[in-house]
């Protein structure tokens, strides 16, 4: 019997494509099954695939409906095992106390599964540090997913988003000329890899928890960094902590988006956040003793929630705040928060 848990969370890997875009991951899943063991599966999109580490590429394949295959296992018990019948359909069945459960997951013929398959080169043609994205999670909330490709710049992680610039230092990563695509770190990002390199064909590839992800990089222009890319004048050094759990707070009070002119924001100075609740009301959060004065600034809730995000993964005890003008004409000003690794930049509002 398979531990439902442990299939669950290969097909939660097999996810991941879909970060690119919904509709471009293929709906089916190739499959390859042995009574009693948990099964290998393959998943391909326009970019590339995601695998189980010991998949066959010349074995024999089933394709399955991923979102049948997620409801099945969501109606099964905890104990399961992967069958194929006679007619060539994939069934889970589970025994769970007395009862049998047993269902048939939608199956399809490879001709009409839509799989694709990639060339990729030598697999491991550039080998890259097995860690140098695991200190860093892009498992962001949909309302702040990435709204262009990353991309690498002089050793930093750019990630453009509907809040803001996120960049994050990895300098392991300097020398790299190729850019990783959305769906290849949601997959990456987070704990250590077993293996991360860049094929010969130019794919990025890495190996976790026991399954394998190929996507192609990209050579896209990076707009959102290049708007974002000037210099910084130090405003404040205020303690982290505080900050990221004073701008958590105050999203609570105040949401991360509003048609209204009160709520949806807040303000960040030397006397705290403040915000303002649906009814009206005033809301303030210390950020302790300032060293020297600072002129307040207001940033909109998406924008705080992102900063929030991403500040609150780095560990160290301060974090600087920074204005920085627009790199081009016509841009409002921004402000850039720092902790660690990461930097966050957003325009402010007034």
């Amino acid at each position: 019997m398979i531990k439902k848990a442990s299939l669950s969370s290969l097909v939660e890997m097999a996810e991941t494509l879909s970060a690119e875009d919904p509709g471009s991951a293929c709906a089916y899943m190739a499959v390859q099954v042995s009574p009693g063991r948990v099964p290998a599966f393959y998943r391909s999109s326009p970019l590339g695939f995601v695998q189980s580490k010991g998949f066959d590429p010349d074995g024999i394949r089933h394709f399955v409906s991923l979102g049948h295959l997620n409801n099945c296992l969501s109606a099964s018990a905890d104990s399961l095992d992967l069958l194929v019948d006679s007619s060539g359909m994939v069934c889970i069945e589970s025994v769970d106390g007395p009862y049998r459960n047993f269902m048939h997951v939608h199956t399809v013929r490879e001709a009409s599964s839509g799989a694709k398959y990639h060339s990729i080169g030598n697999p491991a043609a550039e080998r890259l540090d097995p860690s140098a994205l695991s200190g860093i999670s892009v498992a962001l909330p949909k309302e702040l997913s990435m709204a262009q490709q990353p991309s690498l710049f002089d050793g930093r992680l750019c990630i453009g988003t509907r809040g803001g610039l996120v960049r994050y230092r990895v300098p392991s990563l300097s020398g790299v000329g190729l850019n990783p695509c959305r769906s290849f770190l949601r997959f990456a990002c987070g704990g250590k890899a077993d293996s991360l390199t860049i094929s010969g064909n130019g794919y990025w590839i890495c190996q976790k928890g026991g399954m394998v992800s190929c996507i192609s990089s990209h050579r896209f222009q990076d707009s959102m960094r290049q708007a974002f890319e000037s210099p910084g004048t130090l405003l404040a050094t205020v303690d982290a902590f505080r900050l990221v759990e004073a701008m958590g707070s105050a999203l609570k009070i105040c949401g991360r988006n509003s048609s209204s002119d009160k709520t949806g924001k807040m303000y960040l100075g030397q006397d705290g956040v403040t915000c303002r609740d649906t009814f009206g009301n005033e809301a303030a959060f210390s950020l302790g003793p300032q060293q020297q004065p600072w002129a307040r600034f207001g940033i909109m809730g998406y924008a705080a929630e992102l900063a929030v995000f991403f500040l609150r993964q780095a560990q160290d005890k301060d974090a600087t705040i920074e204005s920085a003008e627009p790199a081009m004409a016509g841009l409002p000003p921004a402000r850039r928060i720092s902790r660690g690794p990461f930097e966050v930049d957003f325009r402010i509002v007034p």
